[in-house]
């Protein structure tokens, strides 16, 4: 999605009830609780962790005693998640750009609530991907939640249908998918879900240890499956 659309979803009203509505409502409180006690498995008192496209702070706001920071390109989101975390760093950005000043620098990065299914192109998520990599200090460690095609789309993904031509081979890499949140009307359009195998492609040459993470079955969920990447020890 282009930013104007971005933010016009993600206004005050918007980031008002985000919490309340989306990471403890009835029907995602549970996958929240996981994983914070997976992040919380991630960090001890020397971390210094990067939530990109951070939100409301949330997740950052459960960890106050260690070095933190944040970058989103919503105000209003930023607005509540300063307030929510007293003494942590945010920054107003687009995490398709680079920022210098934060390679090798954070111990934990992580990408939280398909939020790079917004990237806008497969292009792009590869460019956000190998953003959180080069903000991660060697030996750290990236924690993604994967918006997996497979279960969205009910069909695996990279799908290969049998060639009925001698003109070339189709293979689908990735889908594209929109929501409309109807309490509220937002339309999240043009959301993208690059295949699995393809995000492991970008972490596995610079990571010493990257894996799927598999969730267990939420007694309410709207998905029929959850999984993360947590890719670990950076290599320098």
């Amino acid at each position: 999605m282009d930013r104007a659309s971005v933010l016009q979803i993600y206004d005050d009203q918007y980031a008002a009830v985000y919490n309340e509505c989306f990471l403890l409502g009835d029907d995602f409180r549970e996958c929240t609780s996981y994983e914070s006690s997976l992040l919380r498995s991630q960090i001890d008192e020397s971390t210094s962790w990067l939530d990109v496209a951070c939100g409301t702070g949330y997740f950052l706001s459960l960890f106050p005693r260690i070095v933190r920071c944040g970058l989103d390109i919503a105000p209003a989101m930023l607005k509540l998640a300063r307030t929510a975390n007293p003494g942590a760093h945010f920054v107003e950005g687009d995490y398709r750009s680079d920022f210098p000043e934060w390679r090798d620098q954070w111990s934990l990065v992580s990408c939280m609530w398909y939020a790079y299914s917004y990237a806008g192109s497969i292009w792009d998520v590869e460019r956000v991907f190998g953003n959180l990599a080069a903000w991660t200090a060697p030996g750290g460690s990236c924690f993604v939640p994967l918006c997996d095609p497979d279960v969205l789309a009910k069909t695996q993904i990279p799908h290969r249908p049998p060639a009925d031509s001698t003109d070339g081979e189709l293979e689908v890499t990735a889908i594209i998918w929109n929501w409309t949140d109807l309490p509220f009307g937002k339309q999240h359009k043009g959301l993208i879900a690059p295949h699995t195998e393809h995000i492991l492609g970008i972490f596995r040459p610079l990571f010493s240890d990257v894996s799927v993470h598999v969730y267990p079955a939420f007694e309410r969920d709207c998905l029929t499956s959850r999984k993360a990447i947590l890719a670990k020890g950076k290599l320098a």
